[in-house]
């Protein structure tokens, strides 16, 4: 189990890499599809990345949720618990 701040981290550094963009311009508000340019391809391989790094699984249905990086944050938080 990982410490909220320590998934936190995990998930803004792989958000970044993953959007090719510097972790300190990311915001819990930050949109992944309308500030980064996410698309539907972009989300799975994202939560992809997210379930490998964390060894969480994530619900098929939930990438929908995934609107911004608070919302993956949170979300990844409830399965490393």
């Amino acid at each position: 189990m990982l410490a909220q701040a320590s998934v936190e981290r995990t998930v803004t550094q792989i958000v970044a890499t993953h959007f090719k963009t510097s972790p300190d311009t990311l915001r819990l508000d930050t949109r992944l599809r309308e500030d980064l340019g996410g698309d539907s391809l972009d989300l799975v391989e994202l939560v992809f990345d997210l379930e490998q790094s964390l060894d969480v699984t994530v619900a098929e249905g939930a990438v929908a949720d995934l609107e911004t990086l608070g919302d993956a944050v949170r979300y990844m938080q409830t399965l490393s618990r």
